[in-house]
């Protein structure tokens, strides 16, 4: 049994202790908070311990592994805490807010010989999932063109809005947008060329074509002021022999057009969440990523499929579209 000590409870604490408590193999044994009140409260529906102190938890030897759900300014210092104290870690995305904070703590979990995962949730994400399956079976052909979308009305549901703070989160491009930079970079590695735009909006909304040999990336994310229009992703990726589609705000959702018909294949879901606010009510790929990691340490392998190396990768990618953008 992996026991867990949770850092964080707010929106991403919540939909990570419900998997833990769906997946098999692992118990929520602490929740740590500096809201003593909502540590208690989210520590109470998974039978944890609640603290403010994060050295009680790490003190406690049955933990083995630490799941960082905090705002990114604070990744690195916890998760460098919990790799010298002996712990394996999970820690929220991005993996932090400059390379050198990611190279900190990279080397934390390699010279305290602990496994470090940063959950870049959408390459467990279904859809997204299916698509990757798609491409490299190449079952489709070759892929031709690739347009991924990422678009929120202005998040008002973090503690203290701290996520508007871009000294804390890096604003909607480094806290939303890096979702699919990501997933481009999980699909296809590192691009030829970057070309980026920021357009004039109050909060940042960003436009980048990543260039592959044969392949064309348009990427776009970003926040806006209309709190009525709902948050959405989307993707759709051409093909030789078909495309798919992917749109939230359509039913279905999920569509493969090959040459002489269309199909609406059902992916899996996992209702449930945190019940903290957000703008995710399906544990999906958090469910996935979580029982990707628990699978890993029980079997002693590293999480190779979403490795904080990678993940820094997928930062260093992002800070190269701001500096295209001109910021």
């Amino acid at each position: 049994m992996i026991k867990v000590a949770l850092v964080g409870a707010g929106f991403m604490g919540g939909m990570h202790s419900a998997c833990y408590q769906a997946v098999e193999g692992a118990e929520l044994a602490w929740v740590v908070d500096t809201d003593a009140d909502r540590a208690a409260k989210l520590a109470g529906r998974h039978e944890a311990r609640p603290t403010v102190d994060l050295d009680e938890a790490l003190a406690d030897p049955a933990v083995s592994l630490v799941d960082v759900c905090l705002p990114t300014d604070q990744h690195p210092e916890n998760v460098i805490r919990a790799c010298r104290a002996g712990k394996n870690v999970i820690c929220e995305k991005p993996i932090a807010l400059t390379l050198a904070e990611a190279d900190r703590m990279i080397a934390a979990a390699r010279e305290n010989r602990v496994r470090f995962m940063v959950a870049m949730v959408i390459r467990f994400w279904p859809a997204y999932q299916r698509l990757t399956e798609i491409y490299r079976s190449g079952e489709l052909g070759k892929l031709q063109a690739l347009t991924l979308q990422r678009v929120s009305s202005l998040p008002t549901w973090t503690w203290k809005d701290w996520i508007l703070d871009r000294k804390r989160s890096g604003g909607a491009v480094l806290d939303m947008h890096i979702h699919d930079t990501d997933f481009a970079y999980h699909l296809l590695g590192l691009p030829r060329q970057i070309e980026s735009r920021l357009a004039p909006t109050n909060h940042g909304f960003i436009y980048s074509v990543f260039s592959y040999p044969g392949t064309t990336v348009m990427i776009e994310g970003g926040w806006h002021e209309a709190r009525s229009c709902p948050f959405f992703s989307a993707y759709e990726a051409v093909f030789e022999k078909g495309v798919v589609s992917y749109d939230t705000r359509l039913v279905p959702d999920f569509t493969i057009y090959r040459e002489d018909r269309k199909e609406n294949p059902v992916l899996p879901s996992r209702k449930g969440g945190g019940d903290s606010g957000g703008n995710i009510s399906d544990l999906g790929g958090y469910y996935n990523e979580i029982a990707y990691l628990i699978d890993c340490l029980e079997r002693g392998r590293e999480p190779e499929l979403a490795s904080a190396q990678s993940a820094r990768e997928s930062l260093a990618l992002l800070l190269q579209e701001l500096e295209q953008a001109g910021l």
